[in-house]
């Protein structure tokens, strides 16, 4: 897999850049793509696929951070998950769509938090943590994963416009569309 990937590239320290790349964020890849597919062999090729189209555009991307570098790597795995589902006629699973997957997402959120304080704060911060991703779960498929970029990774509404192909103005937008949202649902739930 990482053969093919260096084949594409042009200079030497392309390549060493790649392989760090690669080492870095193959493992964790996997590990997405199989929670979504459940099939190893499936997970494997949809990684294998993500970082041969990354290599091809290498170029656009070598000056980019680390966060950015993952979160496209991301982006395109799951892409190919979706064409991959559509081509066969099956739907995937995204965070939130299942408890499994919420649950891991909750407990991945709760690490930024410090739940070191008093139980009563652990329970309020757990709480609200919980509200809030069960709010971005009825936010669309684009405005959710914009928000998580955003918030959640700390990329730059500039990056996510570069990494999605899309105006700054839209990610403005379902940036604003999801606070908005988000903060109707936690009123209904007062």
């Amino acid at each position: 897999m990482l053969f093919e990937c260096l084949l594409v590239l042009n200079t030497e320290e392309e390549k060493k850049q790649f392989k760090e790349i690669y080492e870095r964020e193959q493992q964790i890849l996997i590990k997405y793509a199989y929670s979504k597919l459940g099939n190893m062999q499936d997970a494997e090729d949809a990684v294998a696929e993500g970082f041969l189209r990354l290599a091809k555009n290498f170029q656009n991307y070598s000056k980019s951070t680390c966060s950015e570098i993952h979160n496209l790597l991301v982006i395109i795995v799951r892409n190919l998950i979706v064409d991959g589902y559509r081509s066969g006629g099956r739907s995937p699973v995204f965070i939130g769509e299942n408890e499994d997957n919420n649950s891991a997402f909750v407990e991945e959120a709760l690490r930024r938090f410090d739940l070191s304080d008093s139980p009563e704060k652990n329970y309020i911060t757990r709480e609200t943590v919980g509200r809030i991703i069960a709010a971005m779960d009825k936010l669309t498929l684009e405005t959710k994963q914009t928000f998580i970029m955003r918030y959640y990774n700390g990329v730059t509404p500039e990056s996510i416009s570069a990494q999605l192909h899309v105006p700054v103005k839209t990610v403005q937008q379902r940036l604003y569309r999801a606070k908005l949202q988000i903060r109707k649902e936690l009123e209904k739930d007062e």
